[in-house]
């Protein structure tokens, strides 16, 4: 069975009210703020909404922590993607149950994706805004031929923007049958895509062709478009890279070396004015576009410094103080119980970043959290 994987409602609840503090946490517990900047809360959108544009460039800039140790890939590129609320794909090659271990705190998604796949000897593509995970040598060319086909002048059915979505055990081949059938355009040798059955998938409004694109890749197969009509025909060796322009901001502080730095290694890049000119993978102008489009208000997050005196207490008291001091949304899995937060928690940390603070709280516990921007993720060590 192939295995394209989407995002998937995990199992949260909001935080509880716990008791009543006693009146010396009140008088002992403090928090010294270094600078004076603030974090904006963002606003969760629903599965039914991905991000899309510029909100999914913001998306991978997001400051995310994580603990992936022994998660399988499936379950944490899923988690990944509803906390990020972004579609992240599995090509049907790369196995899902392939274990994952992995832990980072306080870095932004695109870093640790770049992870993911370095671990993993995988490849990331990004068409429009999606991301999909493939075998080495799938992904970059993926990323490079839809970008070519999204220059083309493609017939006005295969270039209209629709979601598409369909159900757990659903065969490809029938599927885009019905997708063409449904935009009135013609698609020869659909019989090359063999019987296979997929997880249920979900993608954001996008051109009909890049959703062929995504759905023949798995199968190397791609769209070739002639004069009048559309053939799934097997894939060829292409270029990896590609140039494209991009717009930037006004006041962006411009340091080509630490650009780099996060990109990975080019096949150029310079900037005129106020557009830059990169040739590189999807994946990288992806990252580009995540750099210049960081949300300004975001900046100020690794300038803050936390002190907290000895404090000793129970854990769920303890959560809602600091997330109340720390704009922080709680969100404990499921299987979180009230014994579990009846646990004593016993820390002091002096000019710490947030994560560590956080780490601080929860160090000695049965359960360890995830930082996804605003959102502080607390669930058992034991969950896969």
């Amino acid at each position: 069975m192939g295995n394209m994987i989407t995002q998937i409602a995990d199992k949260t609840r909001t935080a509880r009210t716990p008791r009543t503090l006693q009146a010396w946490w009140c008088a002992v517990m403090s928090l010294t703020l270094v600078t004076t900047a603030t974090w904006p809360a963002h606003k969760l959108l629903s599965a039914a909404e991905p991000r899309t544009g510029i909100d999914f460039s913001r998306a991978l800039s997001r400051e995310i922590g994580i603990d992936w140790q022994g998660h399988s890939l499936g379950a944490a590129v899923a988690d990944l993607a509803q906390h990020l609320n972004i579609v992240i794909l599995l090509d049907r090659r790369v196995d899902p149950h392939t274990p994952v271990n992995l832990k980072i705190q306080g870095k932004p998604a695109t870093q640790l994706l770049d992870r993911l796949a370095t671990d993993l000897q995988l490849e990331i593509a990004v068409v429009e805004s999606v991301i999909y995970i493939a075998p080495l040598g799938v992904g970059n060319a993926l990323g490079s031929r839809t970008s070519q086909l999204s220059e083309s002048n493609l017939p006005a059915g295969w270039r209209q923007k629709t979601p598409l979505g369909w159900p757990r055990l659903s065969e490809p081949r029938a599927r885009l049958q019905q997708m063409v059938r449904q935009r009135q355009v013609s698609l020869a040798h659909l019989e090359r895509v063999p019987h296979d059955l997929w997880d249920a998938i979900r993608l954001p409004p996008m051109p009909l062709f890049l959703q062929v694109e995504i759905l023949l890749a798995g199968f190397d197969l791609r769209l070739v478009f002639e004069i009048n009509s559309a053939t799934v025909s097997p894939t060829t060796r292409t270029a990896s890279t590609y140039v494209r322009s991009h717009s930037v901001p006004g006041g962006f502080a411009w340091n080509e070396r630490d650009i780099i730095r996060v990109l990975g290694r080019v096949s150029s890049i310079k900037r005129v004015g106020r557009r830059a000119e990169l040739q590189g993978t999807s994946w990288q102008h992806a990252k580009l576009d995540s750099l210049l489009r960081v949300d300004p208000r975001q900046i100020a997050v690794g300038t803050k410094r936390y002190t907290v005196p000895r404090t000793r207490g129970r854990l769920g008291p303890v959560v809602k103080q600091i997330s109340g001091l720390l704009k922080l949304e709680v969100r404990y899995s499921a299987d979180v119980t009230d014994k579990d937060l009846e646990q004593i928690v016993e820390f002091t940390v002096k000019d710490a970043t947030r994560v560590q603070l956080l780490d601080a709280i929860l160090a000695g516990t049965s359960l360890r959290h995830q930082l996804v921007d605003n959102q502080w993720i607390i669930e058992p060590k034991d969950k896969r």
